[in-house]
């Protein structure tokens, strides 16, 4: 339906099971490896990557939004439930947020993350039974590519 309409999609074949993908069974800490492996491929390309879990949505167009941060090289939702900012509010959350568990159901990476994409992937692979998402948190909070706090900023799109 996506491509009919234009949107750039492809199918990822894992060689996974469909039958036994729940939360933290083998074949779900698996797909943690695959996502890491898209997401480095594609950066190494030179292409910025928007994944998107198929059992999540998408409201509303996030172009708008992501081009409106240039400076952020790696972008996900958490799940920290209360708007740190008010929810009328639309840009960053605040720092509180921070040390909530990160949903990479939704990532956006710039290919200029590369670096932090690969120590994502290395991570991902060095501790197969981890979850991808602690493992994607803990990077980001080492400093991410350029080696300083990736927590949010006040910046607004």
């Amino acid at each position: 339906a996506l491509a009919s309409r234009g949107v750039n999609t492809f199918f990822m074949s894992t060689g996974l099971t469909t039958r036994d993908t729940g939360w933290g069974t083998p074949a779900f800490r698996q797909l943690g490896l695959h996502k890491a492996n898209l997401v480095l491929e594609l950066a190494r390309t030179g292409v910025d990557c928007l994944t998107v879990d198929a059992d999540a949505l998408l409201l509303r167009d996030p172009f708008p939004y992501l081009r409106a941060l240039p400076d952020a090289d790696v972008l996900t939702s958490s799940d920290y439930l209360v708007a740190t900012n008010g929810y009328a509010d639309e840009g960053l959350e605040g720092r509180s947020a921070f040390g909530a568990a990160f949903n990479i159901g939704y990532i956006f990476v710039r290919a200029t993350a590369v670096e932090f994409v690969k120590r994502w992937s290395k991570a991902c692979h060095r501790d197969p039974n981890a979850w991808d998402q602690n493992l994607f948190k803990s990077i980001l909070h080492s400093g991410g590519r350029r080696g300083r706090s990736s927590a949010p900023t006040a910046a607004k799109p």
